[in-house]
Formats: structure tokens, C-alpha cells, sequence
């Protein structure tokens, strides 16, 4: 049958499903919200209450599985502002025709570019939350990332590349680049603990009240809380301007950071590595890199950020 994985719109099938065998009611509404990954995100409105419905294809039962998990999980943590899963029914995940539906919170509210005091606190003690927990299931949190698996990861990709790729031009000063910060980066010996993994802007969402919840945590794994800082910082800061770098905005955050989780150089020194060999491992896997010569160059020109922010770190210690 056809359905609405290819224009977005949902079918009749799937709303006579949600109103007969779902809410039991005809006066559903949904919206299409954007699209995530592998998955379709719908907001269900019935009478007075909101869900986020996420759909993935049957083909995709690991992951929708995965994700029922992360947030069952999750929702164990005391004062942690995320979505819960939300079931309509008896059943968490819910099989239609040959796909899989998730309901979620629906959480109200905007996304916001630029934290406030206040916003930047609730992100700090979201985030030491995470940092602290420790839960009973474990499998569905990822692994920890490396510097030096990272940089493997981005050769493997480069080996990849045709001879007749406009990237080319720029393959050996990137290559320099990467093994240069894999060769900076510091060992910690901190034990990993939970971040969300994910920490760039379009994750975060403010509610009229002013609360601020993360969203998305499909990239839950285990690593160093400098890793999500970090993030959270460089993204907004590098990814939609090469030319401008807020670097008093950076400084400032850095310390309110610091003094709230007290951590060193060679802590942000590692979280900053990882930033910039994780955003080559995603750049490297984009065929529109490798086929435009202008993205080529924005993806240079990004990563030789790297030098200029370790300068202003050192500056700080």
C-alpha cells in the first residue's frame, strides 16, 4: 500500500486505525512535524492532551525498540526535564500495517538559539542528572566514543573517496588536521558516565513556563560530560558562520561550566577533540561533501576552528 512515509501526510488507514483502535474517538488531529532519521514525527491531539508520535518502519523493530527502552529508562531519573513515553493503550509500541508507532509527550514550547542564565542552569543540572545516573538496564546506552576510534573511522571513510571527488583538493590539509587533534588529545581517566550524546541546538526546547527540556536521546551513551559541553557550545557557534566566532560569548560559558562541574584544560581539551573528529566522521559520510566543492571547503574551514579554540582554552588556564 502506499503510504505516507513518502509524502509525509498520513493515510486515511493510519488515522482510521488511531481514531477506531488507538483513542477510540473521531475527533483526532494530527500535524506533520519534522522528519527524524529514520523516522516520521506526527503531534496527536485528542481533546485536551498532546502526544509526539513517532512511526518507523517494521524493517527499523531494533531501534523502535531501543528507543522504547532509552525512555522507559529515563524516566526512572528524578527532575529530569525530557519526554516520557506516553501509551494510549496497553501497549507501548504498536504495530500498524508494516510499521511501528511510539507515543511520546508532547512537549510545548520553542526552540531557542540563545541561553539565557537561567536556561544555561537548567541545562547544566539536566545534565548532571544524566551524569550521576545509574540504571538497572543498561544495554540500551551506547558506547564510548575514542579519539583515536574516531580518527580510524574517518580513514576508513577517506579510503573511500573517488579520485574523482572535488574534496580532493582539500583530502590531505583535512587528513592533517584530524591527526593532529587525535595526536593532542589528552587520555582522561575519569570513568565514562551516561550524556545525552547529542546536545546540538535543535534539541532543546522551552516551554512557556520557562522550563527547559531535552529532547532526543537517541544518541544516549556512555562518555565525558565535556563531550556534551562541548557540543553544546561549538554547534550553535561554528556550524552557521565560519567567519564569526562569538569568542566572549564561549569564554563566558566556558567558566560558568567550569565552575559548576570543576573540570580542567585536558577535560575540554578531550570534549573539544571529540567534537571535531565526530563532525568529520558525519561531514566525511555526506555525499554532498564529496561532490561540492564549496561544502568541501565550509568543512575545512570548520574544522581549522580547532587550533583557534584550544588557543582560547589555554588562554583560560
Amino acid at each position: 500500500m502506499l503510504f505516507f512515509m513518502k509524502n509525509l501526510e498520513p493515510s486515511a488507514q493510519l488515522k482510521s486505525f488511531l481514531e477506531t483502535d488507538v483513542f477510540k474517538t473521531d475527533q483526532i488531529l494530527m500535524r506533520s512535524l519534522n522528519r527524524g532519521g529514520a523516522s516520521l514525527n506526527y503531534k496527536i491531539s485528542v481533546s485536551d492532551k498532546s502526544f509526539l508520535l513517532k512511526i518507523l518502519p517494521l524493517s527499523k523493530i531494533i531501534r523502535a525498540e531501543h528507543l522504547l527502552s532509552v525512555y522507559q529508562n529515563l524516566s526512572t531519573l528524578t527532575n529530569l526535564a525530557a519526554p516520557k513515553i506516553s501509551a494510549p493503550t496497553l501497549h507501548h509500541l504498536l504495530n500498524f500495517d508494516e510499521y511501528l508507532l511510539l507515543f511520546m509527550d508532547f512537549i510545548e514550547g520553542k526552540r531557542i538559539k540563545n541561553f539565557s542564565s537561567s536556561e544555561l542552569l537548567q541545562f547544566a543540572q539536566n545534565e548532571n542528572i544524566l551524569f550521576q545516573a545509574h540504571f538497572q538496564q543498561t544495554n540500551f546506552i551506547g558506547s564510548p566514543f575514542t579519539p583515536e576510534g574516531l580518527f580510524e573511522e574517518a580513514q576508513n571513510k577517506f579510503v573511500k573517496i573517488t579520485q574523482t571527488s572535488s574534496f580532493l583538493f582539500y583530502k590531505k590539509s583535512i587528513f592533517r588536521i584530524l591527526r593532529n587533534i587525535v595526536k593532542n588529545a589528552p587520555q582522561i581517566d575519569r570513568a565514562p558516565c551516561v550524556i545525552h550524546g547529542d546536545t546540538g541546538p535543535n534539541n532543546f526546547i522551552l516551554t512557556r513556563s520557562g522550563k527547559l527540556f531535552f529532547l532526543d536521546f537517541e544518541m544516549i551513551r556512555y562518555g565525558q560530560i565535556s563531550e556534551d559541553l562541548a557540543q553544546f557550545l561549538l554547534y550553535p557557534l561554528l556550524q552557521h558562520s565560519i567567519w564569526f566566532f562569538n569568542q566572549k560569548k564561549f569564554v563566558q560559558n566556558v567558566r560558568f561550566f567550569n565552575d559548576y562541574f570543576h573540570l580542567n584544560f585536558d577535560d575540554w581539551l578531550y570534549g573539544v577533540s571529540i567534537y571535531f573528529l565526530r563532525l568529520a566522521c558525519r561531514r566525511l559520510s555526506s555525499p554532498k561533501i564529496l561532490k561540492s566543492p564549496r561544502k568541501s571547503w565550509l568543512f575545512y574551514k570548520h574544522l581549522q576552528k580547532y587550533e583557534k579554540v584550544v588557543q582560547i582554552l589555554k588562554t583560560l588556564y
